[in-house]
């Protein structure tokens, strides 16, 4: 939406320009009538009127300017996402195609279960990717709903260890760190698992062998609650902009660019924060926090 405002920002930039043109114009031939009318103070008070004017119409071409920045960098993330998309879209579908049209040719059981996993496999991942598009949409549109109340961290970690023990390849162990069952968070519960899901799922993308742990513990008035891996680490030149949507820290790995956006917008609008440690090449740490819940609420 904001690159079509593109065009009608170019244009009050530019009468900006030119109306602080104007101005010094004008400033420029005050200031030679007061060189020859030195008692004239009505002159001066102009002026610095003038300069204030100027001063302010130079500070809105600076907002002009950098929201068209923002406009044309929203513009370009766009073009990336949907040509992303096209390319994410197209592998599941392609493979779902592809594989339903050799069923029908396949002899041994081997194979038609080998084929099934591989469908089964692209059809969660298509599933996955309208999820994320749908949540990103209504987080944009402000219609996300929320049912803040009290939930055991204890039971979300245990369900999210539940959902991902059996995923893990076996060079990969999934440790569940979660020991405190009195620790409660105003949250909502669905979301809460979603954000938990979402970096487990990151994690076990980066990391081939190993451990990743997760869990929780109280700081402050707030649950802090935490993944760790042992996986490749992210890029230094990428950390500071991994949870920009339609990010990618690496190329290669499969995915959107969206969990990590999603993640940190459902964290912000539970009232917590979200943050991010990393060694390259040696594993990565995420952080978030949840408001307590007072013993009221429990």
């Amino acid at each position: 939406e904001q690159s079509m405002f593109i065009p009608e920002l170019e244009l009050d930039l530019a009468r900006a320009e030119a109306d602080v043109v104007e101005a010094k114009e004008a400033l420029a031939k005050m200031e030679g009538f007061l060189e020859n009318d030195a008692e004239t103070a009505d002159w001066r008070a102009e002026i610095a009127e003038l300069e204030e004017e100027i001063e302010a119409l130079e500070n809105e071409i600076s907002e002009y300017t950098v929201k068209i920045e923002k406009a044309e960098n929203s513009e370009r993330l766009k073009s990336v996402f949907l040509a992303n998309m096209s390319h994410e879209i197209r592998t599941p579908l392609n493979a779902i195609v592809g594989f339903s049209r050799l069923m029908s040719e396949v002899e041994t059981p081997e194979d038609k279960a080998e084929f099934c996993r591989i469908i089964e496999e692209n059809n969660n991942r298509l599933l996955q990717l309208i999820n994320d598009l749908l949540d990103i949409s209504k987080l944009e549109a402000n219609m996300a709903k929320f049912n803040i109340q009290a939930i055991s961290m204890h039971e979300i970690c245990t369900e999210a260890y539940n959902a991902f023990c059996l995923r893990c390849p076996p060079e990969v162990e999934l440790i569940n760190e979660a020991t405190d069952k009195d620790l409660f968070a105003m949250a909502d519960k669905t979301r809460t698992m979603q954000i938990i899901s979402n970096l487990i799922d990151n994690a076990l993308k980066f990391t081939k062998h190993g451990s990743i742990r997760f869990g929780y513990h109280l700081k402050d008035n707030y649950i802090e609650v935490y993944t760790t891996d042992t996986g490749i680490g992210i890029d230094p030149q990428n950390i500071n902009n991994i949870f920009n949507r339609f990010v990618k820290a690496n190329e290669k790995i499969q995915g959107t660019g969206l969990g990590l956006s999603i993640s940190k917008t459902l964290v912000e609008k539970m009232g917590g924060e979200i943050s991010v440690e990393s060694q390259y090449g040696k594993g990565t740490t995420f952080r978030f926090t949840l408001p307590l819940a007072s013993s009221e609420c429990k």
